[in-house]
């Protein structure tokens, strides 16, 4: 609309004042929303389901225009509850929102566009004030190897002793299992202020899952027999050593299963000498004991 202003009586002069000043608003609402980063990204579906496809489509792709659409849909608070509704996000598991469906196909990307898209993701600092994103983006950091210093720092800070998401970093840094996830992951379990049982826990899932990891094995030989608190050295034994999950977990639960990529020279060498040293110097009860001597015997 042409808003210069000329006469043409005073009613069609005012209805043309309220048209001109309702459109400037319009226009300056929309540039301070985009400013802020509030905008909902424009997809072609409303139907969730449909949305969700298409959004699995941009998130399976190697291309950085697509991934900057991507990266416009997860940083919009409103648009992931175009995916989810609000009061979804509140009644249901995590695992049971169609989110975690897409953050399934991000994760299964492991392409340098899809990287720096997380990366972006963290590097931004805006909170959206969604919990189940959070989540999701923690365990989805995973593929970021090596880990950029904002990713640590996004770890670092959803794994202080008192925050709800600890498990799944702990779960993501063993996943990524880079020399610097490996560090913070170090650092937390010799953290004193952290349960012994959630650590134990640790131990019988994320370590269970990668404890071929030679990386993850030098951490675990520098600790047990200096750091690591003595009760919880035998937990560490029996995790690299022995698998019990009728002990371990739930009947209801998703169990982890042992890790099974095969031993390098350096995962076999690290493995023997924390053996060697259990048998010598952790209090072992006669299980735990056998169960070391035997897969000694098997490495």
């Amino acid at each position: 609309m042409n808003c210069r202003m000329i006469w043409a009586g005073p009613i069609i002069s005012m209805l043309l004042f309220f048209a001109c000043e309702g459109r400037s608003t319009l226009v300056a609402s929309e540039a301070e929303k985009a400013a802020a980063g509030t905008v909902t990204p424009t997809t072609s579906s409303q139907n969730p389901d449909s949305l969700l496809q298409e959004m699995q489509k941009l998130a399976a792709s190697t291309n950085s225009q697509e991934q900057k659409k991507l990266l416009e849909f997860l940083s919009s608070i409103e648009a992931i509850y175009r995916l989810d509704p609000r009061e979804d996000h509140i009644r249901k598991p995590v695992n049971k929102l169609r989110l975690a469906q897409l953050y399934q196909t991000i994760r299964g990307n492991d392409s340098a566009p899809m990287r720096e898209t997380l990366a972006a993701l963290v590097r931004s600092g805006k909170p959206i004030n969604c919990d189940a994103c959070d989540t999701m983006l923690i365990k989805a950091l995973a593929i970021v190897r090596p880990p950029t210093a904002e990713v640590l720092k996004f770890w670092e800070t959803h794994s202080d002793p008192d925050s709800v998401h600890i498990k799944f970093v702990i779960d993501a840094l063993a996943d990524n299992g880079t020399a610097p996830a490996i560090g913070l992951l170090e650092k937390r379990m010799v953290d004193a202020t952290i349960a012994p049982e959630q650590k134990i826990a640790w131990m019988h899932e994320a370590i269970v899952q990668h404890r071929r990891n030679p990386v993850l094995l030098a951490s675990l030989d520098r600790i047990l027999t200096t750091t690591l608190p003595k009760q919880l050295r035998p937990h560490l034994v029996e995790s690299l050593f022995d698998y019990r999950p009728q002990d371990w977990y739930r009947v209801d639960a998703n169990v982890p299963t042992p890790d099974s990529q095969p031993l390098t020279s350096e995962a076999r060498r690290l493995l023997k000498k924390i053996g060697t040293t259990a048998l010598k110097k952790v209090s072992l009860n006669a299980s735990q004991r056998q169960a070391v001597t035997k897969a000694m015997r098997e490495l």
